[in-house]
């Protein structure tokens, strides 16, 4: 999938550059960034299969648009996980899916302190949404009897928040950057957990008769921290 993002990030500068050259530059009113969170590619461009550093950014794609008149503008950011686990064993089977959201908005201003550098600095909010599901299959069987258990295991977990940000980014070219950021960030979180058991007891010498038997397990948490991110993610962008 990175390498897509690679694909569209110098696209984006090949149209981007042929814009700003085709075009009288007084028209221009306003500088777009996109950027690509590249750090899984550059492991495997320079062989840090063994690295063990956390990336705990969870905006893999990120835009900005920024007035070339005062360098205001407005910034998002989005990153969506899904994920599918199956296991199957002799007597159990057992199915995880797992849907994680991020997501922010905010201001920022942006300075720039040589030929090379861009500082950016933004107020966020931010957002996040995760849904964790698992159902496991259980069948047995005993004499006459033959019991099944189907337990579903549901988290959700919901939060809002936000705080300052400062990002620093190196030009390579006029619009292409390599850049990274770091952020103090102010989270609340609200986790509710649910177990649902459901049981079948089939009787296969009386008739096949049933007898089901069910129960329900809710409970909650929710969590108030400040988080600082570290500038470890490294974002490839493109400016247009």
């Amino acid at each position: 999938m990175i390498r897509y993002f690679v694909f569209a990030a110098c696209l984006l500068a090949s149209v981007s550059t042929f814009a700003v050259e085709g075009f009288p530059t007084d028209t221009k009113k306003f500088n777009h960034y996109i950027g690509f969170q590249v750090n899984e590619l550059l492991k495997q461009i320079i062989n840090l299969n063994n690295s063990n550093t956390a990336v705990d950014n969870p905006y893999i794609v990120t835009y900005s648009i920024n007035m070339l008149k005062n360098n205001w503008g407005l910034h998002a950011g989005f990153g969506f996980n899904y994920n599918k686990k199956i296991d199957t064993e002799s007597q159990i089977n057992r199915e995880t899916r797992v849907n994680d959201l991020s997501w922010r908005v905010g201001i920022i201003k942006r300075f720039k302190i040589s030929n090379r550098f861009e500082v950016g600095t933004a107020l966020d909010f931010i957002a996040s949404r995760n849904i964790d599901k698992t159902v496991t299959v259980t069948v047995t069987a005993n004499g006459s009897q033959k019991d099944s258990t189907v337990t579903t295991v549901t988290s959700k977990a919901t939060g809002i928040g936000g705080g300052p940000q400062v990002s620093l980014a190196f030009h390579i070219t006029d619009h292409l950057l390599v850049g990274t950021e770091a952020s103090l960030y102010f989270f609340s979180e609200k986790q509710k957990k649910n177990i649902l058991n459901v049981n079948t007891t089939i009787d296969v010498f009386n008739n096949n008769d049933k007898t089901i038997t069910t129960s329900n397990l809710n409970t909650g948490t929710d969590t108030d921290d400040f988080t600082i991110n570290l500038p470890v993610a490294i974002f490839l962008i493109v400016k247009f």
